[in-house]
């Protein structure tokens, strides 16, 4: 069995250099892995510090398992979080070209996201997540999702599609209950309902792209982001500007499907209220143009 040991708040906010000698006293004790806690951008930037600092050989961090703050933190860490930063330049968006946003998030921050989007202009499109759970007639719901949304991209309008705005969202449990009552997964719940509604959120966006190629697109949520690159066959992309911190606008320059298209992906809780509007109306080269 493995042993795993926390590291509390308290002793991260100490500084790196305590917390990398706490995490060698642990490993040293014969822990196996441990868990740490953080509470705000301060905490993570500690991280981010003591992850690039950590011990070598023996002591040498095999894995990090985290979340978007992981990425964050380092990111702070490495101090690329200032606007002096250039990662490069990318044309602007034509006046008026539509862009694709898609979230499979259930934060508070990506529910401020998408209401934000909605006051600057996107046309919003909720999901119907017991349809696209259904076993039976998911695939027939989602060419009609598909069909609409192509449409709107079609005369010109930015679309915002999401699974829930919030977690208080009743289709965070809506969507529970029909993968219960379909016995799709009755053991890992949450994480099941996000792998299976991201795989066809994916689809979707196949879809989507292969009808009427929108010029850019944003994702937002993890297992969101891995099903629809894995969707869109992307092999190889370049970074072109940076949207928010840790958050890269990226040109695909290898897809099946979607070459030549600009996207972004990004972990629900990362950005500025502002992301959607912001990665809208900014040109991708005016690294300052996204911060508020």
């Amino acid at each position: 069995p493995l042993c795993i040991a926390n590291t509390p708040l308290e002793e991260v906010r100490q500084g790196a250099a305590p917390l990398n000698q706490r995490l060698l006293a642990l490993h040293r004790a014969g822990c196996d892995a441990a868990v740490v806690d953080g509470w705000d951008a301060a905490d993570l930037k500690v991280v981010g510090e003591a992850l690039i600092h950590a011990p070598e050989g023996d002591a040498a961090l095999r894995m990090v398992v985290g979340g978007s703050g992981v990425e964050h933190g380092l990111v702070m860490a490495w101090g690329l979080s200032s606007d002096k930063h250039s990662l490069g330049t990318a044309r602007g968006l034509e006046p008026g070209a539509p862009v694709l946003a898609v979230s499979g998030s259930v934060s508070a921050l990506s529910s401020m996201q998408i209401e934000e989007a909605l006051r600057s202009g996107y046309v919003e499109f909720p999901l119907d997540c017991g349809h696209l759970l259904s076993e039976r007639g998911w695939e027939a719901h989602l060419e009609v999702v598909a069909s609409e949304v192509q449409s709107l991209i079609q005369r010109g309008h930015s679309v915002v599609v999401h699974t829930a705005r919030g977690p208080g969202d009743p289709r965070v449990a809506d969507s529970l209950h029909a993968m219960s009552a379909q016995a799709l997964d009755g053991t890992a719940g949450a994480s099941a309902r996000g792998r299976v509604l991201a795989a066809r959120l994916g689809t979707l966006v196949q879809r989507v792209v292969i009808a009427c190629r929108p010029p850019r697109i944003l994702i937002s949520g993890g297992d969101t982001s891995s099903a629809i690159a894995r969707a869109l066959d992307l092999e190889v992309t370049e970074v072109a500007a940076r949207l928010a911190p840790g958050v890269p606008l990226c040109r695909v320059l290898e897809s099946k499907y979607a070459k030549g298209l600009e996207i972004a992906f990004k972990g629900g809780q990362m950005g500025s209220p502002f992301f959607f509007v912001d990665a809208r109306t900014a040109p991708a080269g005016a690294q300052g143009a996204v911060q508020r």
